[in-house]
């Protein structure tokens, strides 16, 4: 969806009619400046939002004085609204709602990043995001320094547990190897992961027609002995863990011969940052 249809029925969803408690209390003429002001440390991002808001709003006039990726402090005012108070306060809560789960979402990637603290592996979003904010949601992910996995169902081959069984209900691992070579074939410049569960199965698997390969839940020290395997394989894929990793538990994967960490808590459980607007 487009960020303008996406906050314009945003704002209509606050205000479907009219804003009863500013038309009792203000004047309609009354002009004001207002500060967005963070209350809580984190990394900001929202320059989209801005953009479509000054877009729709041209009566206000928004001075975004931070960017995406920036560090924030407790106090740090982020933007500056100036024009009528009533507009203001129409577009407060959507701005506000859209500002602080984002840079929530920078802030938490940080936190990651920074728990991590090995730059050889990239830190990964999923698919669980909030619906119609995958776009903004993912943006956000990189701003805070992560990397974003598939946006959809549709830009890579991803064979998870669920497909693979079923698959193997009826046929065999040859045969879906070869589903594999001739997806390869036909489409070279679509990615293929493969989730593993075991090194059994990695073992029946042909790694020469993969490009990623997903450790899903797996433990250290398995872990350890999959990825023995396919370092002696030539043209070795890229190597991905999965699978209920925290802030508490990432660091443990800091010096492991993997490429990529997903973690779906970046967006599908994040904080938001607190921010507030005040009218000055």
């Amino acid at each position: 969806m487009k960020i303008i249809d996406l906050i314009t029925q945003t704002l209509h969803e606050d205000k479907p009619t009219r804003d009863i408690t500013s038309d009792l209390l203000l004047p309609e003429a009354m002009s004001a400046t207002a500060h967005v002001i963070a209350k809580s440390p984190g990394v900001f991002f929202g320059s989209p939002i801005i953009g479509g808001l000054t877009h729709l709003m041209p009566d206000v006039s928004f001075d975004l004085l931070v960017a995406d990726g920036d560090p924030i402090n407790s106090n740090d005012v982020c933007v500056v609204l100036t024009g009528p108070l009533k507009l203001i306060l129409e577009i407060e809560r959507t701005l506000l709602n859209f500002l602080q789960r984002l840079s929530g979402i920078a802030t938490t990637t940080a936190a990651y990043v920074t728990a991590l603290n090995d730059s050889s592996i990239d830190i990964l979003d999923t698919r669980k995001t909030t619906p119609l904010l995958r776009s903004l949601e993912k943006q956000a992910v990189c701003s805070g320094g992560g990397v974003n996995h598939r946006f959809g169902l549709h830009d890579m081959v991803l064979v998870k547990e669920n497909h693979l069984a079923l698959f193997l209900k009826s046929q065999t691992m040859d045969s879906f190897n070869e589903k594999l070579r001739i997806h390869k074939r036909r489409y070279p410049e679509i990615q293929i992961e493969v989730e593993v569960s075991s090194l059994e199965l990695l073992q029946t698997l042909d790694t020469s027609l993969v490009d990623i390969i997903m450790f899903d839940n797996m433990t250290l020290p398995a872990l350890e002995t999959c990825l023995s395997y396919l370092n002696i394989k030539p043209n070795s894929p890229l190597k991905e863990v999965s699978g209920n990793i925290s802030l508490e538990s990432i660091h443990r994967y800091r010096g492991i011969d993997i490429d990529r960490i997903s973690v779906g808590s970046l967006t599908h459980s994040v904080n938001a940052l607190d921010l507030s607007l005040l009218v000055v």
